[in-house]
């Protein structure tokens, strides 16, 4: 199976429950990247990796002439259910667009999911006329060092899978690896930073999500071993350890780069 079809059948699965295990964007993000649009002239939005439209319907709401592409069938349907209705079944690889035929392009959370982000990117610069925005994790963050940390979660996961003989895939870094490729090869006009948060959770609220496969990494692990991992997971905890809050800092910058 390729990549590109194994990504999309991976979505298909993960759409089901998508917005419901996402931290919502704020408001004032949506407001930023609405301003810096209509400063900039731009009224027709391109938003590749539309997903199930968290960006795009906020900013059709704001009346913003919005088509959504995705490679995913699920993600668009959930899209559609939004009321976005200019949707694109595409391989962002592989543009089905004419030249220059939008102000603007969005790429909100997707860099990562890219083999080759900088490739993708620049598809997308030759079908927008004024410029390419892209929300992206603030690289010189200082970390969270308070009570509690989010990676915790993944170390006890990791240890359970190891205990019934299972491998996960690790793809922690891989997030801002694919981000700083693109920022580093072709830098941003301007970064501006829209959203510095502390996110709470705990360790029962992951398992659930992990429960309803709503992430990459544990989309494909056979349901027998997901359980037995989740068991394990469960097991080896004190009783109160499960329900214990753990923050994590959620930091996130959009990237614009300006094509005039």
């Amino acid at each position: 199976m390729s990549q590109v079809i194994n990504t999309a059948t991976q979505f298909d699965r993960i759409s089901r429950v998508y917005d419901e295990t996402r931290d919502s964007l704020k408001k004032t993000t949506i407001d930023k990247i609405a301003s810096v649009l209509l400063k900039d002239g731009c009224s027709s939005i391109l938003e590749i990796g539309i997903g199930t439209g968290r960006v795009a319907k906020p900013l059709q709401d704001r009346d913003f002439r919005i088509v959504g592409l995705d490679i995913s069938m699920g993600m668009l349907l959930k899209a559609k259910e939004k009321k976005i209705e200019r949707l694109i079944l595409a391989d962002a690889n592989h543009l089905p667009i004419r030249a220059k035929s939008f102000d603007a392009a969005i790429l909100a959370h997707v860099l990562h999911i890219f083999e080759n982000p900088t490739e993708v990117f620049r598809g997308v610069t030759g079908v927008v006329r004024k410029e390419v925005i892209a929300l992206v994790r603030k690289r010189d963050a200082e970390p969270y060092k308070g009570s509690g940390n989010y990676n915790v979660i993944r170390q006890i996961l990791q240890e359970a899978a190891a205990k019934v003989g299972y491998t996960l895939p690790s793809r922690r870094m891989e997030w801002r690896r694919k981000e700083s490729e693109l920022l580093t090869a072709l830098p941003p006009t301007k970064m501006i930073d829209v959203q510095d948060e502390l996110i709470e959770t705990s360790i029962e609220d992951r398992l659930s999500y992990i429960e309803k496969r709503a992430f990459r990494f544990v989309v494909d692990i056979p349901d027998d071993v997901l359980q037995r991992i989740i068991r394990e997971v469960r097991s080896s905890l004190p009783a109160d350890a499960a329900q214990k809050k753990i923050q994590y800092r959620r930091t996130e910058q959009m990237a614009i780069w300006r094509l005039y």
